[in-house]
């Protein structure tokens, strides 16, 4: 995970810290333990992504209310950033993307070890300098809700460059309102595929 320059940790000291503070993006139980467990990989249609569960009682020292950003591995390969989603109070589950299941050879009804821990919400380098150096954009970051800042986030953190995350901090920021924002997310909905059912 990137950690932020000094500089930019310095110049947000006098900002109120729901401005920048990582926990303002999501709240799980601090130094979360990492989870181990047998999971099969399944899915209910062809056109539906693949997806892991992930019982709740063994999460249950997360103490989380919602969607949360997780890392970890199945199978020991590397799952990177992906959100762990309640499905009912039993279960959660975790959907794993078409081109990771092409590209590690993982087809449903493989079943491994999956490890699992809440991935760090702290505000990459771009991100923090843009919020220290524009009040608009830390006007916009206040208004908007912990799934809006985790999405925002989420598509900084996924660009390779340094500069590209940048100008996505920008664009999700440059104004006193949501609009931008707001456009990022709804494309993040649009690419959304299929949900699952409610039943296995």
């Amino acid at each position: 995970m990137r950690h932020a320059a000094a500089p930019c940790r310095q110049l947000l000291e006098h900002l109120p810290s729901n401005l920048w503070n990582p926990l303002a993006v999501d709240s799980p139980a601090p130094m979360s333990r990492a989870i181990r467990i047998e999971a099969v990989v399944e899915r209910h249609h062809a056109r539906m992504p693949r997806y892991v569960v992930v019982p709740s009682s063994a999460i249950a020292q997360w103490r989380l209310e919602g969607t949360t950003i997780v890392e970890g591995t199945f199978r020991g390969i590397p799952l990177g950033r992906c959100s762990l989603k309640r499905w009912d109070e039993k279960r959660w589950y975790v959907e794993l993307r078409a081109d990771w299941c092409r590209r590690t050879g993982i087809s449903t009804g493989d079943r491994a070890h999956l490890v699992l821990e809440v991935a760090s919400t702290e505000l990459p380098d771009e991100l923090v300098k843009v919020l220290s150096e524009s009040e608009a954009a830390r006007n916009c970051w206040n208004r908007m809700t912990a799934n809006q800042r985790r999405t925002v986030l989420e598509d900084v953190l996924a660009a390779k460059r340094s500069e590209t995350r940048t100008r996505r901090a920008r664009r999700a920021l440059r104004t006193g309102d949501r609009q931008s924002a707001g456009a990022i997310i709804a494309s993040a909905q649009r690419a959304k595929r299929p949900g699952l059912g409610k039943g296995r």
